[in-house]
């Protein structure tokens, strides 16, 4: 493992470091992303309507990484080929999974989860949960030194929707300060607010004449009501809900 795999982990040993903090650990430091999308013939799509930021393909993300061994946060940044835009994640290791903050309403957990060395899953903790009727969207992410690859499936009210493949580079390894490619400029904080989605969430029923209310982008956080969150969505571990 290379020294800026272990650089994320304080104090991680590499012989009693389990394979999902390792990887997680290889994952730390500023991304330069490039993401496509291809519908389910295979074809390259230029425009996504459905996907939890819907927007224009291929785009790039300035993608920060940051893990201690427990808490693990990540932002990413749109850099090109779409309007800035910023989401940040959170999550905590518990129980030899990442379990990651709630997502929005009726979105289940999701975890983190080992594929073996230099590969890690991110995906809901069961499919039983209704929101995964509305929006699914698995991840398989694959580590190489200073390379990764990430790929998921999307699926829409039930239906399968498109494929995304993402290439990564490893531009830094200090995620102190932005880099001097992100837009939001050198004094702008790394990290943002916990990002909250609402597409997991069934649509609300339409007025006679008027849209839906359930806007199927990112929201604020503290404009989502508590109790609309699952249980399924609160993380065991820290206990944090919306």
């Amino acid at each position: 493992m290379s020294a800026a795999a272990t650089q994320g982990v304080a104090g991680a040993d590499p012989l009693t470091t389990d394979q999902l903090a390792t990887d997680l650990a290889a994952m730390c430091g500023v991304w330069r992303d490039r993401l496509s999308a291809q519908d389910p013939r295979g074809r390259a799509m230029t425009e996504d309507a459905l996907g939890g930021v819907p927007g224009a393909f291929p785009y790039e993300n300035l993608v920060y990484v940051d893990f201690d061994g427990t808490h693990y946060r990540q932002t990413n940044v749109v850099l090109s080929g779409r309007e800035p835009h910023e989401r940040t994640f959170t999550a905590r290791v518990s129980g030899g999974e990442l379990r990651f903050d709630p997502l929005g309403p009726e979105a289940p957990l999701h975890v983190g989860i080992s594929g073996g060395p230099g590969l890690i899953w991110f995906v809901a903790a069961s499919v039983r949960d209704v929101g995964l009727q509305q929006y699914a969207e698995p991840d398989l992410i694959r580590i190489e030194g200073d390379r990764r690859w990430r790929d998921t499936v999307l699926w829409r009210h039930g239906e399968l929707a498109r494929t995304l493949h993402v290439e990564g580079v490893r531009l830094e390894t200090d995620t102190s300060v932005p880099h001097p490619l992100d837009p939001r400029g050198a004094h702008h904080p790394v990290h943002g607010d916990r990002s909250v989605t609402t597409s997991y969430a069934a649509p609300a029923p339409r007025a006679p004449g008027g849209p839906a209310t359930v806007d199927p982008a990112t929201v604020d956080p503290a404009a989502v009501d508590p109790a609309a969150v699952g249980p399924a969505a609160v993380d065991p571990a820290t206990g944090n809900d919306l």
